[in-house]
């Protein structure tokens, strides 16, 4: 007996669990590390046959030194699934290209698995077999009332997760199911988790509902609603519960840390964290159990409750800003803005808020975009100006004060601009959200809003003008001046 596991021995006959811990997962250290070794062998040359003869290079030509490199004991989600009633799971090791696998089996580090494509080729294979049960089970199935959900499988493999889901809807399921996001967020993979969503929701149809496994969490409650997700569930109430760990808003806390709880429920009313942790461990873990399904109930009216005010872009990107692994699914959000249009309202009771140049992706300015690029005028001169705090813009002592300048004004096209609707013209002024936004008074940069430029190519390309009256003291529009096509005149507006 080693002197770890004899420590570990008497640890838990002595009840000192933090020590037994430690212990643990040294002896757990001790053991990978002789795995590592023992199989490093085997994972090189499985490695190599799938990378090239010559063996695998690191960008600049060294040679891979992943098994030396201390980021070997990083472990980067793959996949899970089960095999004979065990829990199998697979996380890369390391960020080298070798990419070995460790498998878990029911929670324990087991054994390495070698590449990354032996990795995909078991994924295929367990996307074969689940879809080959669901086919079994949808034809056998009572027509008693139920309604039978699909678990989309393929993990982080969008042409596994979107051929999961087609062949899923046409066996005839009522609903699907996504599975692997508790994985993801173990290891943080919020953008993992966008992009699987994402590419399940682009092949369901709307009659369809979706369910989220295991994502029952304040952090990413906001993101799977934004998404098109529909119901959620999750036990991370509990398991957080059992180590003292509580919900909040923005994150998880460690009991130990807290001083105060953040937000009132009947936990909070009764009871502060001190005191709790002079509790036993079991009334402990019922009382923090229920503090975090408070916390999590809160969230998911705080959702609901943005989605009625029509504020759930800007909850979801505020959320998103908790973590900086969350803040990365934010790219992925803006490079699917036109799929989110589908499921975004034409028309909102309320204003809409525009802070950064993320915001010029949002659903909505995209849709207006879209407006302005069929617009069309056989007008001549076109005025741009920066658009007026009053609106709508045809009712502002600006607009007409501006008209009173020329000398035949209904032979000029007026257009106002800010940088995230881009270019407003007068007669589509009052279409939301054009009238219907709130925007932070700050100077911006131009080069940061490329929807800007591609509304303005395309107006200054469907609209044949001769000249262009433009304000004489504005940087934002001087930047763009340059790219007016040759051969229209530039004047200054005279103040």
């Amino acid at each position: 007996m080693d002197f770890h596991t004899a420590n570990m021995i008497d640890s838990l006959q002595s009840g000192d669990i933090t020590r037994f811990k430690q212990d643990f997962e040294q002896k757990m250290n001790e053991l990978i590390v002789s795995k590592i070794e023992d199989k490093k062998s085997l994972v090189m040359q499985s490695v190599q046959e799938e990378e090239g003869d010559e063996g695998p290079k690191v960008d600049g030509g060294e040679d891979d030194t992943i098994f030396a490199d201390p980021a070997m004991s990083k472990e980067y989600f793959l996949k899970t699934f089960e095999h004979e009633g065990h829990e199998i799971t697979l996380k890369k090791l390391g960020l080298g290209p070798t990419k070995p696998v460790v498998v878990h089996v029911d929670g324990k580090r087991w054994e390495l698995f070698p590449g990354p494509k032996v990795a995909e080729k078991q994924a295929k294979e367990y996307v074969d077999h689940t879809l080959k049960v669901c086919k079994t089970t949808i034809k056998n199935k009572k027509n008693n009332g139920q309604i039978w959900i699909g678990p989309i499988q393929g993990s982080e493999h969008p042409e596994l997760v979107k051929r999961s889901t087609n062949e899923l809807i046409n066996m005839g399921y009522q609903m699907l199911a996504l599975g692997s996001p508790v994985e993801f967020m173990e290891s943080y993979e919020y953008k993992l988790l966008a992009e699987m969503i994402i590419a399940a929701k682009k092949n369901i149809p709307t009659s369809i509902p979706l369910h989220l496994f295991g994502a029952g969490h304040p952090l990413t409650i906001p993101l799977a609603v934004a998404l098109g997700c529909d119901t959620f569930d999750s036990a991370s109430y509990m398991l957080y519960a059992k180590h003292d760990r509580v919900i909040t808003e923005d994150g998880t806390r460690r009991l130990e840390e807290l001083e105060y709880f953040p937000f009132d429920c009947e936990v909070s009313a009764k009871y502060k964290p001190k005191e709790l942790l002079a509790m036993k461990k079991e009334d402990r873990t019922d009382q923090i159990a229920l503090f975090n399904l408070y916390s999590i109930k809160a969230e998911v009216d705080r959702v609901k409750q943005a989605i009625r005010e029509g504020r759930l872009w800007e909850y979801t990107m505020k959320k998103a800003r908790a973590h900086p692994k969350l803040f990365e699914t934010i790219d992925v959000i803006l490079n699917n803005t036109k799929f989110l249009q589908d499921g975004t309202p034409k028309y909102k009771e309320k204003a809409i808020f525009l802070f950064g140049p993320e915001d010029q992706y949002r659903p909505e300015i995209k849709r207006y975009h879209e407006y302005v690029k069929k617009f069309r005028t056989k007008k001549k001169i076109v005025v741009i100006t920066k658009d007026p705090m009053v609106k709508p813009v045809f009712t502002s002592y600006d607009y007409k004060k501006l008209r009173r300048k020329f000398r035949d004004a209904d032979l000029v096209q007026f257009c106002n601009y800010n940088p995230f609707l881009g270019i407003i013209p007068i007669e589509i002024s009052d279409i939301f959200p054009a009238s219907h936004y709130v925007m932070s008074r700050k100077e911006f940069e131009p080069e940061k809003f490329s929807t800007f430029m591609e509304v303005w190519n395309g107006f200054f390309d469907k609209n044949k003008f001769d000249t262009v009256y433009l304000p004489k003291n504005d940087p934002f529009l001087q930047y763009y001046k340059k790219f007016i096509p040759k051969g229209i005149v530039k004047k200054q507006i005279i103040e």
